[in-house]
């Protein structure tokens, strides 16, 4: 009895010291200079200064052509739209920028339908909890994300999160491969042409959008658009009317191309060549104003 109970403390500590170290070697593989996903890119961007700021979800990522807005403006610009991002995303997203004293002019994030979700998306937790214990990650902004208790644990958030964290992506940031996406710029445009449905905008909004209501608190420089969508969209018109009415600063290009309905890839978002086009459009009427 004596053995076996200290075969099982031996046990108990070698899981407690293992989880401890691959916690740690987890964590250190993801504070590299080639960040594979915008999140990471976000928690170890700091001390600098950025002309455009782009939030939202993949109707920013497949429509802003950042490379492109510095051609005809001279100035800098980054995409930090990601798939399935909530406003809540972004205001994660914003407040990171502000912990890492990463400044900005203009800060454009896009709103439709998403005003209507009020949490954050479950990629985008899974993708920032290598980042929770960070000197640069308040706690505030962790309470916030209301992560289990049980990720205080060691190396259990990376356990339960194993598909954006698990043993492939650690080697991969170890190796530092790139992403497929050009982080530099955050555009990653669509090709072909479509207008496949799936969905329709709310039949009403909610009150409102507490993240969305705080973002807008920060100041004059944050900018809000509705990206272009096809006009086959049930209650597209009627929604974001609705949404205007809450938000009047709210710029809409979302009909912009009812009659050049080549521009998209499917009814939410458009080809490379339609993303050129309102990538023209959102920097003569918004970024050169």
């Amino acid at each position: 009895m004596k053995k076996m109970l200290i075969y099982l403390i031996i046990i108990c500590a070698l899981l407690v010291i293992s989880s401890v170290l691959l916690d740690i070697g987890y964590t250190a593989s993801f504070k590299n200079d080639i960040p594979r996903n915008k999140v990471q890119l976000v928690a170890n961007l700091k001390d600098r200064h950025i002309n455009f700021v782009f939030l939202g979800s993949s109707r920013v990522e497949n429509h802003i052509d950042c490379n492109l807005i510095t051609q005809l403006t001279g100035k800098s610009c980054i995409n930090l739209g990601i798939q399935g991002g909530t406003i809540a995303d972004s205001n994660v997203m914003m407040q990171m920028l502000n912990l890492n004293r990463v400044t900005y002019d203009k800060l454009l994030l896009q709103v439709d339908y998403m005003h209507n979700i009020n949490n954050n998306s479950p990629a985008f937790v899974s993708q920032l909890t290598p980042f929770v214990r960070s000197k640069r990650f308040s706690k505030e902004l962790a309470k916030r994300l209301t992560l289990p208790k049980i990720y205080d644990l060691p190396f259990v958030r990376y356990a339960i999160n194993e598909k954006y964290n698990g043993v492939r992506e650690v080697l991969l940031q170890v190796f530092q491969k790139e992403s497929s996406v050009d982080m530099h710029s955050g555009f990653n445009p669509l090709m072909g042409v479509g207008n496949d449905i799936s969905g329709h905008f709310p039949y009403e909004i909610t009150s409102s959008n507490a993240d969305l209501d705080e973002i807008l608190a920060t100041g004059d420089n944050v900018v809000l658009f509705t990206a272009p969508y096809c006009k086959n969209t049930l209650n597209r018109d009627e929604f974001i009317e609705a949404l205007t009415i809450d938000y009047p600063q709210l710029k809409s290009f979302v009909d912009i191309f009812d009659d050049q309905e080549d521009n998209y890839a499917n009814c939410g978002h458009l080809n490379m060549e339609g993303a050129q086009k309102f990538t023209h459009r959102i920097t003569d009427d918004i970024l050169r104003n």
